[in-house]
Parts: C-alpha cells; structure tokens; sequence
C-alpha cells in the first residue's frame, strides 16, 4: 500500500471536482515541506482567468494507516507536525495541513487551516518540544464549504500577515 500517494491521490480526487479550485500536488514522498498549491477562483467557470484568481494556499498531506476507519473518531483527530516543518509554514504566511486516514477499503480526509498567528503561538507555547501535536477536523465535501476553508485562509492570511507581534501572541500575554 503506498500510503503518500491514496493520500494525495484522495485530496485531489476531492478538491479537483471543486469548481473554484484548482489544485497542484506532487504524490511522491521526495518533495520538501509542502506538497503543493491549491489555486482559489471566485468563477465556477470551466474556463479560468487571472483575474478570477482570489491566491494560491500552500498545502500539505500525510497519510496515516489506521486498522479501520469505522474504529476512528470522525469528528477529530490529532497527528504530529516537527517544530522545523512549522517554523518554514509561518515564514511563507500558513498552510493547510491534510492527513489522510486510510484503511484498505476506505479514506476519511481531515484538515488544519494553519495561519501566521495559529503557528506563531504553537511555536510559542511549546518552544522545548520538536514537534507539536495538533487537531484535526473532517474536511468537508460540498463545493461551497469546500471552497470556503481555502478562501477564508487567504482573507485570514493577508489579514495576519505584517501585524504580528511576537512578544503578544495569547491573551494571557496583555496580562505581563
């Protein structure tokens, strides 16, 4: 079972039936921090123009071998991301992180939408830890919705990015 490639193969089965996006994902396991680009469109149109072009989302997808998928909590899941892989998504602006359980009939995609600000604080809270444990949701399957993850990210993304301050990251932070 060649687990990276169902997993790319499900986010772009997925995501390549969406018509607002378009999507660039290299399946092999070779490809640095990101596996790729998912281009937003605010046209359905078959035939995209630039000027439909919202922005490009960087992503990222791991696969995950579990014994069954009906044994998995379909609500959410947790998986390990390494400090230094964080660290290179906070210098390009976020990513959109996809793991891909799998068993060997069946695949349930789950996401993290992670901007500046989410992966400023992760580094923050656990600055003596190489990775960090994160929490992932069910990526949903209607186009709107679909769509929506994507084009909230790089709203959010543009919205975050320059106005970090990095001594205030948590509102625990006002306090000192």
């Amino acid at each position: 079972m060649d687990i990276e490639k169902i997993a790319t193969s499900s986010i772009e089965n997925l995501l390549s039936r969406n018509p607002y996006l378009r999507t660039k994902i290299d399946s092999n396991d070779k490809t640095t921090v990101w596996d790729g680009d998912i281009f937003v469109y605010c046209s359905k149109e078959p035939n995209k123009k630039n000027d439909d072009l919202l922005g490009k989302v960087p992503v990222q997808v791991k696969g995950r071998k579990v014994e069954t998928i009906e044994n998995l909590n379909l609500k959410k899941i947790k998986f390990r991301v390494k400090k230094d892989d964080v660290k290179k998504y906070l210098t390009d602006g976020g990513v959109i992180y996809f793991v891909v359980c799998m068993d060997e009939k069946k695949e349930e995609i789950f996401y993290n939408s992670l901007l500046p600000l989410d992966l400023a604080r992760l580094i923050k809270r656990y600055k003596n830890q190489n990775s960090f444990e994160i929490e992932f949701k069910p990526l949903p399957k209607t186009d709107v919705k679909l769509a929506d993850i994507f084009v909230d990210f790089i709203k959010n993304r543009q919205k975050q990015q320059g106005t970090l301050i990095p001594d205030i990251l948590c509102f625990e932070d006002f306090k000192k």
